[in-house]
């Protein structure tokens, strides 16, 4: 999800001119190996902004800055992202689409659903599968569409291939 997350400010950023930041909200702390010239709390790379390592204490104050788009990264979801998560204007969700992880889908659409999160309509899923067969599956199974995820190999280098999808996802914004 991260380099998509990044791909995405990438996008929005350079591409649409908006001011965006990116906040890491996952104990990863992937996103500060990409400034490692400095130990500041925040950076900026390729004109986003970027917050690694966040809490949900430090978020409030973060939002409160002057951006066009937040982009949260959560990592994997739990009990205290959860809230946050579905109080996000528009809602991501990369997911295993192979039929031996079913259960971490399954999983994740039954927190969704204990939340009364109606997955259904709030939130756009996205996955690297092209195989038809597993989109079927999974829509005939979950009653969702996926999203096939553009190959990213560098989210800082986005092509003019890429555009269309990016297009696409904020259309349903």
């Amino acid at each position: 999800m991260t380099n998509f997350s990044i791909a995405l400010c990438n996008f929005l950023q350079n591409k649409c001119r908006h001011n965006v930041a990116f906040i890491e909200l996952n104990a990863t702390n992937q996103i500060r190996l990409l400034n490692l010239n400095t130990n500041n709390y925040t950076f900026r790379k390729n004109y986003i902004n970027f917050f690694p390592n966040s809490t949900l204490n430090n978020l409030q104050d973060i939002l409160k800055q002057d951006y066009d788009f937040f982009i949260l990264d959560f990592g994997v979801l739990n009990q205290y992202t959860i809230n946050e998560y579905a109080r996000c204007h528009m809602q991501l969700a990369i997911c295993p689409l192979s039929s031996w992880k079913k259960t971490v889908l399954e999983e994740f659409l039954e927190t969704l659903c204990d939340k009364y999160i109606n997955y259904q309509t709030h939130i756009t899923f996205l996955g690297y599968e092209r195989i038809k067969e597993n989109l079927t599956r999974i829509h005939r199974t979950y009653k969702i569409d996926i999203l096939p995820l553009p190959f990213l190999p560098n989210p800082f280098q986005i092509t003019s291939e890429d555009f269309d999808f990016f297009n696409n996802l904020l259309e349903r914004m």
